[in-house]
């Protein structure tokens, strides 16, 4: 039981960081794209 905890507690941990780190992949992209629309043409 202790593992399987332990188990599920790992993959919730690992959910986390993917969905933080796509959560900062949106940001960035959106702060690039709004940079370039900055850019004076």
């Amino acid at each position: 039981m202790a593992k399987f905890q332990l188990q599920n507690f790992a993959t919730k941990k690992q959910i986390n960081n993917i969905f933080l780190y796509i959560c900062t992949a949106m940001k960035n992209l959106i702060h690039t794209h709004h940079h370039f629309t900055d850019l004076p043409k």
